[in-house]
């Protein structure tokens, strides 16, 4: 492998502390995807685990990822192959993560441009099935008349626009993530980088906007769900110790705390006295 440039040299390690300081966010917010899903009762069997599964699956790969480059720091070779071991471990990952492989070609990149096609037809499909589902549901508040539905109907409807609402983002993530491992596989089987330490950069650059993209898919899932919105709140609260200063209506003067304040003796004394004055009163009146 003929040396880098010191141009390339330099761009590496910017890149590459960038991608570690990333990855760094990125476990966050599958530690935090993890601790909202894995508790809840709200979301079917199914989904829960494939969302725990990818959760898992992004962890595991942003940590192995994270070791080799913490390796190519130590080692002080932005380019050397990882040892044997790691080697074997990173292949394990990326096939378990559907992880991408350097050795691409044009049948991949054929499949690869089908898939995001394909993503990007599931995109507009849920924009247009909101769309719809909207309009119906305003056509029907609109319009009473007997042709309307029952509200049974209505709440169907206007769950089907909450889905769809909540899905959107995970849909526009998905064809943003099939877009750049389309646009990292038409770079490298075309020719447009030849070099092997820029062809290691740009699958490096894919590799991160892989990354990246799948925690903001993640963070989508747990943003545009209300009740999960809701759990990942309080627990940021809690993490954070937000809700310390928050006691809420409890009162915080120490007067109104003292022994005299819940004497019942003092209750009577006060409703004592407002008969009396209402008793005055009537008397006057007479």
């Amino acid at each position: 492998m003929p040396s880098p440039s010191g141009t390339v040299l330099l761009f590496g390690y910017i890149f590459y502390s960038f991608e570690l300081f990333t990855y760094g966010f990125v476990l966050a917010i599958a530690f935090l995807n993890l601790a909202v899903i894995c508790p809840t009762k709200i979301l079917h069997a199914n989904l829960k685990s494939i969302l725990i599964t990818q959760s898992i699956a992004e962890m595991l790969f942003v940590f192995v990822r994270s070791i080799m480059l913490i390796q190519k720091f130590i080692s002080d070779d932005l380019f050397a192959p990882a040892n044997l071991c790691l080697q074997f471990i990173i292949a394990f990952v990326n096939t378990v993560t559907n992880g991408k492989s350097q050795t691409l070609t044009k049948f991949n990149f054929i499949t690869q441009t089908m898939s995001t096609v394909i993503s990007l037809f599931e995109y507009l499909l849920i924009i247009v099935i909101r769309k719809y589902n909207h309009r119906r549901y305003i056509n029907q508040i609109e319009e009473a008349s007997p042709k309307n539905y029952h509200i049974g109907q209505r709440y169907q409807v206007s769950d089907n626009v909450k889905t769809a609402k909540q899905l959107s983002p995970t849909f526009l993530c998905l064809f943003l993530t099939n877009l750049a491992s389309n646009f990292l596989i038409f770079v490298i089987s075309f020719g447009f980088v030849t070099e092997s330490n820029k062809i290691s950069l740009t699958f490096s650059f894919g590799v991160w906007a892989d990354a990246v993209l799948s925690a903001t898919t993640e963070l989508t899932i747990m943003t545009h769900h209300p009740l999960l919105k809701r759990r990942l709140i309080i627990l940021l609260k809690k993490v954070f110790r937000m809700n310390q200063n928050q006691i809420g209506d409890v009162p915080t003067n120490a007067m109104e705390l003292t022994p005299s304040s819940v004497n019942p003796t003092n209750g009577r004394d006060k409703m004592d006295a407002h008969f009396k004055m209402l008793q005055q009163l009537w008397n006057n009146y007479n």
